[in-house]
């Protein structure tokens, strides 16, 4: 997996702590992220402790999200999961702000990026196979036919192993 660190540090807020909320705190810990946890029934958020998240906070969303005072520069636009028996791929789109300095005149950026997840179930508990990151080139935009492939080798493997 190849990471570029932009950020001092990189924060995630995940609403609930189900099956997938767990895997993506496991995934998010991977890259490094600080993970927060908003849930209200208690059972779930100290599986959620127990998964490696950060910070817990146990109480009703609403109250949770106006309390909290951090600021998230990552925008996660779209995570879309499919699961086939114990396998599941999982894609996160996100942006996030890139302050730029050239000919000393400053200005913000987007950059872009894309996570390709490979999961397997083992004993009841997900891991992560593999990653695919894709950062700023925008190859579905600039390169359809490399976005294409890496969808249908995950959708192989997802359905064949």
């Amino acid at each position: 997996i190849f990471v570029d660190r932009i950020f001092e540090e990189r924060k995630l807020v995940i609403c609930g702590a189900g099956t997938v909320s767990l895997a993506l705190i496991l995934l998010a810990k991977m890259l490094d992220f600080h993970i927060s946890v908003l849930e209200d029934r208690r059972d779930f958020a100290d599986a959620a402790c127990v998964a490696g998240a950060d910070r817990v906070i146990c109480a009703e969303f609403a109250k949770a999200l106006a309390a909290r005072t951090d600021h998230i520069p990552y925008h996660i636009h779209a995570c879309l999961v499919w699961t086939h028996g114990n396998r599941s791929v999982a894609i996160v789109e996100t942006t996030f702000p890139v302050k730029t300095e050239i000919g000393g005149v400053k200005f913000n950026q987007t950059g872009d990026s894309q996570y390709i997840y490979r999961l397997n179930r083992q004993s009841g508990e997900w891991f992560i196979e593999s990653c695919t990151t894709i950062l700023e080139e925008l190859p579905g935009k600039s390169r359809p036919e490399y976005l294409t492939k890496l969808y249908e080798e995950a959708d192989e493997w997802l359905q064949n192993g």
